[in-house]
């Protein structure tokens, strides 16, 4: 297997920079945690209002363990998509947020979900990152 690659401050800028125009300049990107409450639901720790963007969820030790996408027009779709994640495992510490703009065409959002699974392999990624490409 594979050792997992990490995501941190460094990374996030390269991908916002990469972005360029798609980027929403008006959403800061950054690292949110991740909290569970006793009923095992899970939340974001802090504002976190994107509704259009590439999530990276990290472990502790900053290491990509999942990436995904939301494309929704409702200002806390990312709050929503991880509280509600099939995936989410006791692992997932935080989640780097990279706002895109909500005029970024759908099709856009896959291409770039794509080529970030590409880089970085995660483990519990099963989309063919090579089908977007």
């Amino acid at each position: 297997m594979e050792p997992l690659l990490t995501f941190r401050e460094g990374d996030a800028a390269r991908w916002i920079e990469s972005f360029g125009h798609l980027t929403d300049g008006a959403i800061p990107w950054g690292l949110h945690g991740i909290t569970r409450s006793q009923g095992g639901r899970a939340d974001l720790a802090g504002s976190a209002a994107m509704s259009v963007g590439i999530y990276v969820v990290v472990d502790s030790w900053s290491r990509v363990l999942y990436l995904g996408k939301v494309s929704r027009q409702l200002p806390d779709a990312i709050s929503q998509r991880i509280s509600h994640h099939h995936r989410l495992t006791p692992d997932w510490d935080a989640v780097w947020l990279l706002p895109l703009a909500e005029r970024t065409p759908h099709e856009t959002v896959l291409r770039l979900e794509a080529l970030m699974i590409s880089a970085y392999r995660p483990p519990l990624n099963i989309q063919h990152a090579g089908q977007w490409l």
